[in-house]
């Protein structure tokens, strides 16, 4: 929460001023909205605003509930602003009324300290106030989307043109304003904080449901976080909604479909606010997962579709989905289950035609998946029939993640003995990745067929049939199965058209590709899935395309060459995108293999969106995805300097996901990632805990590299050294590891005091980083690796610039550090920092003890020193105190 020991920020008067007087007049508080209880303060929004009001104009613009009224009051209260900060709410009226509000909240500002309370305002008036010389004036105008009058936003822009050195103004608004935002888009003078800034990281909803005393397991965290979108009403919500139970993870699943304030709040809020019109649209189209024009008139027989759906647009009620040109659009999914509901339960005569109108859209179109969801959500069995029999192989690779609407009625009578229904229920259940369903209806279809008298309706079942038993094996994750299954695929006695053959042979390819890279054969994985990427290109099927293309990108990862990774993964969410396939898991695991990417290279703003878009695509499925996000959300708190922090976040994970099928492969990633950490956070004997049980053959070099690392950090260099020195060479393994390899041994050479040998092995690792860009382990190597880069890297060497570079912002990293730490009368010490970032992680004492390998009764002592020297009586108020000095 904020803290109350700042000081109040200099504001002027809102509503109305003492007349003029003797003594001169005071400046009085603005009647600014109270934070709600337990505010999460968020650093990076207030570093936003600070950034902001260098500019004439900023808007905070998003729907109901993105804490923009939060944000803004919050900021204003903090201090930060960098001149006095006014603030009004406005109201719908009429241009002068709006003038005379704006002059009113003037009052501390010549000539308007003075002016009379009775006196209007006007836009001239403010004007030559503000050409006056002097300090900052930031003004906030608060729900400035209720300002209708278009002849205000005209005469705002006058004055922003005629006061721009000294007026800051700050919108805050659920639609945007009349103004001509292309035009300040164009000179640089216009800063716009929409629903995606203010959304919360999974970082920052931990903190907000923490603030609520709500602690949720990973999966459950990872759900909640993605069914709303980071949005701060519906967090809060379901903070309110799911406290004080004994067992809150399991209420997470069934808060959006139950949770009576949602639908109040949003039907309140936001529905019942709109347009006759723009209501309609959203109702129609509340059937689908995502929208474009034709769609609308395909549903409601309008034309105008484009129209509404950008007005929609414009009012934050619809984003662009994707970074696709087709125009596809979607609205948040607590919105659209609420919309959903409400048609169903006040208009469900509609229900059967609209799904009906959407299949036919869909078939039309090429995009079975959706078709036959729609069909069967219509009743129209024939028609899902067709869908299965004209379009079964885009039907087969790649699964989807499902919003919180569920469409699918329950099967009839018929699916019992019509072995083609069977599959079309078999197919949207697979769609849905719901593995025990769909083998009950391939159960179904296998009882039924041998019934048919229809030699000519078997022949046809066969290769639709082993196609989606190769889909059911890979939705299981046997990778066993899978090779045992998709070879039937190949042979040359399977029925199918000469059109089809391409698309058998992509699925058949790709799901062996896909199975021998989860069991970590690259090399055997790398020609399926290449054979498959080309047959899947001459038969134009999307989601084929795109599963290949992420497995080749993952593949590459492995390997650690990057820029190949860059470039299928770049091509799979580009198709996803024009395709609308954007809720697809395989694009949900391209968009983790693009931030695993951005961050080996230090780009670390792109791997975050990376991350946070992968974690927003509907849901990460399945535990495989949770850990890799954990991952890859540990190694980005890490390159932000909180070492410890992410060590103990993932070390949560690890446990709440220790009885959950996780692949062989990602459970050994996640306890070395998490072993690694420990040891660049000065915590060997942490990371030896960890190291019992050796990986399978694809790891045993990270395995090896991080048992090196444990050697360094106790002080044994030449056990070090030996480890590591048959990786010194690129071979089969990952590049990144033979890196790491070279740094680690040139750290022991030094250590041992062969300069030469230190010297060779530190231009080696940058002559192997440096075609792919990579970056990281140069970076998590701290001072060791500096000084290696300072004075073991040659004046005439090719890598020298390099070198410096890398240097540099260690350099850098370190400084930072330092500042932080010297900021405070009495400094943490070392251990007691290693302390202050466990304390973040919600861990109790003991489970720190066991972590740092000491007593229960040091890590208390520790906590004393650290509450006392940061003068904070509580843990919330020590972590929040740490923050705002850029210690966590």
């Amino acid at each position: 929460m904020i803290s109350e020991s700042r000081p109040e920020p200099t504001v002027a008067v809102i509503d109305g001023y003492a007349p003029p007087a003797v003594e001169p007049p005071r400046m009085p508080q603005p009647v600014i909205p109270q934070p709600p209880p337990n505010l999460v303060e968020r650093t990076r929004l207030f570093e936003l605003l600070d950034q902001a009001v260098t500019r004439p104009l900023s808007i905070v613009s998003a729907p109901a509930g993105w804490g923009k009224t939060t944000l803004l009051a919050a900021w204003v209260r903090s201090g930060r602003a960098p001149g006095p900060v006014t603030w009004f709410t406005a109201e719908a009226g009429r241009s002068a009324d709006f003038w005379d509000r704006f002059a009113a909240t003037l009052g501390g500002v010549e000539p308007f300290a003075h002016r009379a309370a009775d006196r209007p305002g006007t836009l001239d008036e403010i004007a030559a106030a503000l050409e006056v010389p002097g300090p900052l004036v930031i003004v906030v105008v608060d729900d400035a989307h209720e300002v209708t009058d278009a002849q205000v936003w005209t005469e705002v822009e006058v004055l922003l043109g005629r006061a721009a050195a000294r007026l800051r103004l700050v919108l805050g608004c659920r639609a945007d304003p009349a103004l001509p935002l292309y035009r300040w888009r164009m000179s640089g003078g216009v800063t716009e904080v929409r629903s995606a800034q203010l959304a919360f990281s999974l970082a920052e909803t931990s903190q907000l449901l923490a603030a609520h005393d709500v602690r949720l397991a990973e999966p459950a965290l990872v759900g909640l976080h993605a069914m709303t979108e980071g949005w701060a009403a519906g967090l809060r919500l379901a903070a309110l909604a799911i406290a004080d139970h004994p067992d809150p993870d399991s209420l997470v699943p069934d808060f959006a479909v139950h949770d009576r304030a949602l639908g109040e709040y949003l039907v309140g809020e936001v529905l019942g606010k709109l347009p006759e019109e723009m209501r309609e649209v959203l109702l129609a189209t509340s059937v689908l997962d995502q929208v474009r024009p034709e769609l609308v008139q395909a549903l409601t027989g309008r034309t105008d579709g484009e129209r509404i759906l950008a007005e929609l647009e414009l009012a934050n009620l619809v984003e662009m989905h994707g970074a696709g040109s087709r125009g596809w659009y979607r609205c948040h999914p607590l919105f659209g289950l609420m919309l959903y509901n409400e048609l169903r339960q006040h208009r469900p005569e509609q229900l059967p035609d609209l799904h009906r109108r959407a299949a036919e859209w869909y078939f039309a179109h090429d995009m079975p998946a959706d078709a036959i969801r729609h069909a069967l959500a219509a009743g129209e069995w024939a028609q899902a029939v067709a869908v299965v029999d004209s379009s079964w192989h885009e039907l087969v690779p790649g699964a989807r993640l499902r919003t919180l609407k569920e469409v699918v009625p329950t099967p009839p009578q018929q699916v019992q003995h019509d072995p083609r229904l069977a599959l079309a229920f078999a197919a949207e259940r697979l769609d849905a990745s719901d593995p025990r369903a769909t083998e009950t209806f391939l159960h179904l279809v296998d009882r039924s067929q041998h019934a048919c008298a229809d030699a000519a309706v078997r022949d046809r079942l066969r290769p639709i049939l082993a196609a989606f038993r190769v889909a059911e094996a890979h939705l299981s994750g046997d990778p066993d199965l899978v090779l045992a299954t998709a070879p039937a695929l190949l042979g040359d006695d399977v029925p199918v058209s000469e059109g089809d053959g391409h698309q058998v042979r992509a699925l058949a390819l790709v799901a062996m590709g896909g199975a021998r890279l989860h069991q970590g054969d690259l090399q055997a994985a790398e020609g399926p899935l290449e054979e498959g990427l080309v047959h899947a290109r001459r038969s134009g099927g999307a989601q084929a395309q795109i599963a290949s293309l992420r497995q080749l990108a993952a593949l590459h990862t492995t390997r650690g060459q990057l820029n190949a990774a860059v470039r299928f993964a770049k091509e799979a969410v580009s198709l996803a995108d024009q395709h609308g396939l954007t809720q697809g898991s395989d694009l949900v695991w391209t968009l983790l293999t693009l931030a695993d990417v951005c961050h080996q290279q230090n780009r670390i703003r792109p791997a975050m969106y990376y991350l946070e878009r992968a974690v927003n695509s509907g849901g990460l499925v399945d535990p495989g995805m949770v850990a890799a996000a954990a991952i890859m959300r540990a190694r980005l708190q890490a390159a932000a300097g909180d070492v410890t922090g992410a060590a103990a976040e993932l070390s949560v994970v690890r446990r709440q996901l220790v009885d959950c099928q996780i692949p062989g492969l990602l459970w050994h990633s996640l306890t070395l990632a998490e072993a690694e950490l420990h040891v660049q956070a000065g915590e060997p004997a942490a990371a030896k805990r960890l190291l019992g049980v050796p990986p399978p053959d694809l790891l045993s070099v990270w395995y090896t590299l991080v048992q090196a690392k444990v050697h360094l950090a106790e002080r044994r260099p030449s056990p070090a050294a030996s480890a590591v020195v048959a990786h010194l060479e690129p071979g089969g393994g990952s590049l990144l590891w033979t890196i790491e390899a070279n740094l680690t041994y040139a750290r022991a050479m030094r250590a041992l005091g062969d300069r030469t040998k230190a010297g060779r092995s530190v231009e080696q690792a940058l002559r192997l980083a440096d075609e792919e860009a990579i970056r990281r382990p140069f970076l998590e190597g701290g001072h060791a690796v500096r000084e290696l880069l300072t004075t073991y890297v040659p004046a005439g060497s090719s890598y020298r610039g390099l070198a410096d570079d890398l240097a540099g912002d260690l350099a850098q990293g370190a400084a930072r550090q330092n500042v932080a730490v010297s900021r405070l009368p009495e400094p943490l010490t070392e251990r007691e920092l290693t302390v202050l970032r466990y304390l973040q992680s919600m861990l109790s004492a003991a489970e720190i003890a066991s972590m740092l390998c000491v007593s229960v009764n040091t890590v208390k002592t520790h906590m004393k020193s650290i509450y006392r020297k940061l003068g904070a009586g509580r843990r919330r108020e020590v972590i929040q105190r740490a923050r705002e000095l850029n210690l966590l």
